[in-house]
């Protein structure tokens, strides 16, 4: 994954029996610790986006292991990343992008535009910074400049 633009990356502690899928919002664990977890929830303490999935020895998906770590972009660092949306979004270049807890799958931690962020607890994690509009289907990895961190 390339990251453009200023901030830096964090390594923390994920929640052991966890997918980490590049591109998806992580939040804090529950506890007070420095473990993180997909979001599952729009309101959830959202940390940062997954810079990398967790991969077995054949580049498989996995689960982690107790202790292991994961590179995360800090929401609010002023990074561009790559995070994935759920289905059927349409961004334009300065859009708003909320944290959506489900594609409508079952599927937590992806994002959605300012049109389809459901609920006054939506948590607005940056702005889409893609060359001109884009249409998705779910888990789409889209360009996302980090620059806010905050609720509505």
């Amino acid at each position: 994954m390339t990251v453009i633009g200023n901030g830096e990356e964090r390594q923390l502690v994920i929640t052991t029996g966890t997918q980490v899928y590049e591109g998806y919002i992580m939040t804090k664990d529950t506890g007070n610790t420095l473990k993180t977890a997909l979001a599952t929830a729009e309101d959830a303490a959202m940390v940062g986006i997954a810079l990398k999935k967790t991969v077995d020895g054949n580049g498989n998906a996995r689960v982690t292991r107790a202790g292991e770590t994961v590179a995360i972009a800090l929401l609010g660092c002023g990074k561009v990343v790559q995070v994935a949306s759920i289905a059927g979004q349409t961004y334009t270049t300065g859009l708003a992008v909320y944290a959506s807890s489900s594609d409508g799958s079952g599927v937590d931690g992806q994002c959605a535009d300012s049109d389809d962020k459901s609920g006054s607890g939506a948590t607005k994690i940056g702005h889409y910074v893609g060359a001109g509009e884009a249409s998705v289907s779910a888990g789409t990895l889209i360009d996302v400049m980090l620059d806010v961190a905050n609720k509505g």
